[in-house]
């Protein structure tokens, strides 16, 4: 019955003797995307495990339920953290001059009409880019946070910049998690401060050290941490680093393909970055109701020009 809520629901399709599509919606409050692969390559193991007549070998994951304790132990000292964290925020970055008509942010729902532009930075720029962070010991993820709050930045000429950025949630040290299936992933506030004149490289160092200090504190409500009922934040930045599984030609990665991938989400600017194929990949995904494409574009073409910059201040 579609008519009634569910958690899970998964649709198989067959289109020929060997091609099957499969339809899965899944509430998040079960999931993650660093589970999808996870389940994906264990739905396969099983799957070649009965037609090569082996009896399943079967164990119970125990991580989220641990996680979930371990939480439960730390909360205070990790609510207290951010509290003092957020101390000196004063308000959420106004992220209309980057939109081409005005709207309401506090009140705004969930994205209308989703549409999407891509940067994509390979070649001679992705090798460019790949040795400036082994010389500095960065991450990719920290150099698309940069660039994207140096965008933000420039146009809300504040001097503190604020994204609503994803963590796995899964650097805590419970047995088993980096392979857990479950809802671990949080989105929290990264604050970086533009009134200190530093270098972009020092910035750069600054945004990763904020990194480290968020994934480590990284299982608090955000609803317990912001002001009343404004949002700290008007944006969101995920950067997907997802474990693929490795194995043989008869390895899952080789077997399936994701044809698209649709969420709901609740602000009306998004970065999804990825690395894939010797390649840096960073989407932003809007709402067209407020963001023409034209103007999508520009942004996109800014966020190239800044990646230039920080690979050509070595």
């Amino acid at each position: 019955d579609l008519t009634k809520p569910t958690l899970l629901r998964i649709h198989i399709i067959k289109q020929s003797t060997e091609y099957y599509t499969v339809l899965k919606s899944d509430h998040h409050s079960i999931s993650d995307g660093w589970s999808l692969p996870i389940l994906l390559d264990r739905l396969h193991q099983h799957y070649q495990a009965l037609l090569d007549h082996k009896v399943l070998s079967l164990q119970q994951d125990d991580a989220y339920l641990q996680t979930q304790a371990y939480i439960h132990n730390h909360k205070p000292s990790v609510v207290a953290h951010w509290k003092d964290t957020l101390s000196d925020i004063q308000f959420a970055n106004d992220i209309n001059p980057l939109l081409s008509r005005p709207i309401d942010l506090n009140s705004y729902q969930s994205v209308t009409d989703p549409q999407s532009v891509r940067l994509e930075i390979k070649g001679d720029r992705y090798q460019a880019l790949k040795s400036f962070t082994r010389q500095y010991g960065l991450t990719l993820n920290t150099i698309v946070q940069f660039i994207w709050h140096k965008l933000l930045q420039v146009y809300s000429s504040s001097n503190q910049t604020i994204v609503g950025t994803t963590v796995s949630g899964r650097d805590l040290p419970i047995e088993g998690i980096e392979s857990s299936v479950g809802l671990y992933i949080n989105t929290l506030p990264l604050i970086v401060d533009w009134s200190n004149n530093g270098t972009i490289l020092s910035q750069l160092q600054n945004i990763q050290e904020s990194l480290t200090d968020m994934n480590a504190h990284s299982f608090v409500d955000l609803a317990k941490i912001q002001q009343g009922a404004n949002r700290l934040f008007h944006s969101l930045l995920a950067f997907e680093n997802y474990p693929i599984p490795q194995g043989s030609e008869e390895s899952v990665a080789n077997k399936i393909s994701l044809r698209n991938i649709v969420e709901k989400v609740y602000y009306p600017l998004n970065i999804v970055a990825y690395e894939q194929q010797r390649a840096l990949t960073i989407n932003l995904q809007y709402d067209g109701l407020y963001l023409d494409q034209n103007k999508a574009n520009q942004h996109i073409e800014t966020l190239k020009q800044l990646v230039g910059k920080v690979v050509d201040s070595s």
